[in-house]
């Protein structure tokens, strides 16, 4: 009677913390998340280096339940170079509206699944030798599918993990001024692509935060 007694009393306490870990309707949620990715390639005497972050603050409510509606800004900034004198820096600035769902899995753990559609500013340069160079600007709109894993810390603090566009939909449309010794060449290009950054971990990983001010 007694260990049934105590089992009853540890089950009841594990579901009262499963319950109080649910994301209450009307919860506001802040956060952000951030990324970086540093490699380096040799190949015989050759070298290629890339660095890059992301940093995103984001803004949302629960509009039921473990379900999130919101917003973020992102800013990235990517530099690749190699001994050849090449280099390539790439800069996007942007905004975003997200919707995301956490399903519980356990006392304090969740995975979510997070949609978001973005727009972008983009501002890249591009350095093949010191006599031919060019200058890339425009815009592009987003449209990617992020998963992920979060822990509650706190009642109000989830730390998390997920993967940046592990699925994504994007179109662009910049222009390109090319500048050489015989003189300056202007064009603009219009892209689309679908695609997904599986086969790319390592690049695509962040961790995070999300505070969260339940309601009462």
């Amino acid at each position: 009677m007694r260990k049934r007694f105590l089992l009853s009393v540890a089950s009841l306490l594990i579901l009262t913390n499963f319950i109080e870990a649910q994301i209450a309707k009307g919860s506001l949620l802040l956060g952000g998340g951030i990324g970086f990715n540093s490699t380096i390639t040799k190949t015989g005497n050759t070298e290629e280096k890339q660095n890059g972050f992301f940093f995103s603050p984001a803004l949302g409510t629960a509009i039921k339940q473990n379900v999130i509606a919101g917003g973020d800004i992102l800013i990235s900034h990517t530099e690749y170079a190699s001994v050849t004198s090449e280099k390539r820096t790439y800069n996007s600035y942007g905004a975003g509206v997200f919707f995301r769902k956490y399903i519980p899995v356990a006392n304090k753990f969740f995975i979510y699944g997070q949609g978001r559609l973005g727009f972008s500013y983009l501002n890249n340069t591009y350095i093949n030798n010191p006599d031919n160079s060019s200058k890339e600007k425009g815009f592009g709109i987003d449209l990617g599918i992020n998963p992920g894993v979060s822990y509650a810390l706190t009642n109000k603090l989830h730390l998390e993990a997920g993967f940046t566009n592990i699925a994504y939909l994007n179109y662009q449309h910049t222009k390109l001024k090319n500048s050489t010794i015989a003189g300056e060449t202007n064009s603009i290009r219009n892209s689309f692509s679908l695609g997904s950054n599986l086969n790319n971990f390592n690049s695509s990983l962040y961790v995070g935060f999300r505070l969260l001010l339940n309601k009462k």
